[in-house]
């Protein structure tokens, strides 16, 4: 539970949160992070956050938390994992924008 007067970003405290209850009866998918089998895939952040955090700011008046370029980086590795297939299935060695 949350107390406003300490620090919510102490040791004890949980970095997960729970779907919104709205997001699961609209039917919404919720993206787990992507399970390719491999080890060896680099785990690098594939995001420019410095250009997100930019257009975040601009888009809205608000700040972007570090934690969203990891996460955001899954995202668009499941995405590339999807195009691929997608690639692969046609029979061409390019992935391409209808890939996605």
């Amino acid at each position: 539970m949350h107390v406003p007067i300490f620090r919510h970003k102490d040791a004890w405290a949980e970095e997960r949160m729970a779907p919104k209850v709205a997001d699961a009866a609209e039917g919404r998918r919720i993206v787990a992070p992507v399970q390719s089998g491999r080890d060896d895939l680099p785990k690098d952040i594939l995001i420019v956050a410095s250009k997100l955090k930019d257009y975040i700011r601009a888009k809205s008046g608000m700040n972007t938390s570090a934690d969203v370029m990891g996460r955001l980086s899954e995202i668009v590795r499941l995405h590339c994992h999807k195009a691929i297939e997608n690639a692969e299935r046609d029979g061409r060695k390019t992935v391409m924008d209808r890939d996605f």
